[in-house]
C-alpha cells in the first residue's frame, strides 16, 4: 500500500522577488513600476516645488559647523560596515532625528505582493501611531502600518526612507530597495489622501509625497515617488520613482548642498504626511453621505495581482476611492501620461550587472 501523500509538502513554493535578483527592475515594471530621471523629464507635477524646498539655505552657524566638519566626514567615510555608516557619516548627512523613525524593520504588513520580497527600509520615518484615528489604522493598516509586532510604537504612513551601503556594496542595490520602500510609502500617502473622500474617482494629482535618499561611496541621490492614473491602455495606477537630484559628497560645496537638501527633505516629508494623517483623521469624524470602504487593503493593487487574484473582489483604487469631478485627470494628464509610459516602455533595459553600471561623473546633475 503505497503511503499517503502529504498534501501540505506538496504546494508549490513561489520564490520571491527581491532587491539583489539581477532582473528586479524588469520585474517591477512588469507590474507598473518604472525607475526614471528627471533629467528625462519624467517628473512629478511638484517637481518644481520639490526643488526650491531642497535649495532652501541652512543657517549660517550651520554651514560653518558643516564646512569645519567636511575632512572628518571624509576620513569617517573608509569604514567597512554599514553599521558605522548610520552611527557616524547618516546622523552629518541627514541631521538629528527628533522625530519617530526605525531601522531595519522587516515590512510584513505593509506587503506589494506574494511574489516580491518584504521591503526593510535601512532607516525611515513615519507619523506616531497614536495620531492616526482608530478607524483609520484599522482601515487602511495593510498600507500604513510596516509591522504588527511593533504597531503601536514603530513609525506608521512612512514616507522618506534612508538607505546607504559601505564600500563594498552596489549602488544599484541601495537604489532598488530605496524604490520599492518609496512604492510602499507612496501607496500609503496616496490611501490617507483619498480616505473618505466621498467620491466616485480616485485622485492622482501627479504629485510626489514620498521621497527615498541613497548614499554609497560619497554619493547622495534622492528620489521622489509617485503615482499616475489608469489610462485607456492600463488600467492599473503606475508608480515612478524618479531620480530629481545627486551630490558628490566628497567636493566641499556639493556636501554643503547635499546636506542641506537632505535635511530639507526630511522636514517637507513630515509637513506631507502630517497633512494627509490630519485630513484623514477629519474625514472620519466628518463621515460623507457615500459609505466608507471596509476593503481599503484591496484598493490599490499589489504588484503581483495579475498572479494572485484578491479574493475580495475588484482591487482596483477607483471601485471605492477617489476625487470628484474637478479633482479627475484630464484629457492633458492622460495623453501626457501615455506618452510617458510608452517613452519608458520602449527604452532599452540595462543589461549590466551591478558592478558593470556605468560610472557616473563626481558633482550634481542637470535639473532638466
Amino acid at each position: 500500500m503505497a503511503p499517503k501523500r502529504d498534501k501540505g509538502k506538496s504546494k508549490e513554493v513561489t520564490k520571491r522577488s527581491g532587491p539583489y535578483d539581477p532582473n528586479y527592475e524588469q520585474y517591477l515594471n512588469d507590474h507598473d513600476t518604472w525607475f526614471a530621471s528627471a533629467d528625462d523629464g519624467t517628473k512629478p507635477d511638484n517637481y518644481d516645488y520639490t526643488i526650491q524646498r531642497l535649495e532652501v539655505p541652512s543657517s549660517p552657524d550651520l554651514l560653518t559647523e558643516l564646512s569645519d566638519q567636511h575632512k572628518d566626514f571624509i576620513k569617517k567615510n573608509d569604514t567597512g560596515s554599514q553599521e558605522t555608516l548610520f552611527d557616524s557619516v547618516i546622523p552629518t548627512i541627514q541631521g538629528p532625528s527628533d522625530g519617530l523613525y526605525a531601522r531595519n524593520r522587516r515590512f510584513y504588513n505593509m506587503r506589494l505582493g506574494d511574489t516580491i520580497s518584504d521591503a526593510q527600509p535601512d532607516y525611515y520615518e513615519g507619523v506616531h501611531p497614536k495620531d492616526i484615528h482608530a478607524e483609520v489604522k484599522r482601515t487602511l493598516s495593510k498600507r500604513i502600518i510596516p509591522t504588527n509586532a511593533r504597531g503601536t510604537k514603530d513609525p506608521a504612513a512612512p514616507n522618506y526612507f534612508f538607505e546607504a551601503k559601505a564600500p563594498n556594496q552596489y549602488t544599484e542595490d541601495a537604489r532598488m530597495q530605496a524604490g520599492i520602500a518609496g512604492v510602499l510609502g507612496a501607496r500609503g500617502l496616496h490611501s490617507l489622501q483619498n480616505y473618505c473622500k466621498g467620491t466616485k474617482k480616485p485622485v492622482y494629482d501627479g504629485n510626489a509625497y514620498t521621497f527615498s535618499v541613497t548614499y554609497v561611496k560619497f554619493e547622495l541621490t534622492i528620489y521622489a515617488t509617485y503615482l499616475t492614473a489608469p489610462s485607456q491602455d492600463i488600467d492599473r495606477p503606475q508608480y515612478t520613482v524618479t531620480e530629481i537630484n545627486q551630490y558628490w559628497l566628497k567636493n566641499k560645496s556639493l556636501f554643503l548642498e547635499g546636506v542641506t537638501a537632505c535635511r530639507n527633505l526630511r522636514n517637507l516629508a513630515r509637513e506631507f504626511r502630517e497633512k494627509f494623517v490630519n485630513e484623514a483623521n477629519e474625514r472620519v469624524k466628518k463621515p460623507t453621505r457615500q459609505t466608507r470602504s471596509t476593503h481599503a487593503t484591496g484598493d490599490l493593487p499589489d504588484l503581483s495581482e495579475e498572479d494572485h487574484p484578491s479574493t475580495e473582489g475588484p482591487t482596483n483604487l477607483g471601485t471605492d476611492l477617489g476625487p470628484d469631478s474637478n479633482d479627475g485627470m484630464s484629457s492633458r494628464e492622460s495623453s501626457a501620461f501615455e506618452s510617458w509610459t510608452s517613452r519608458l516602455r520602449g527604452r532599452r533595459r540595462r543589461g549590466a550587472a551591478p558592478d558593470e553600471l556605468p560610472r557616473k561623473k563626481p558633482g550634481r546633475k542637470g535639473r532638466g
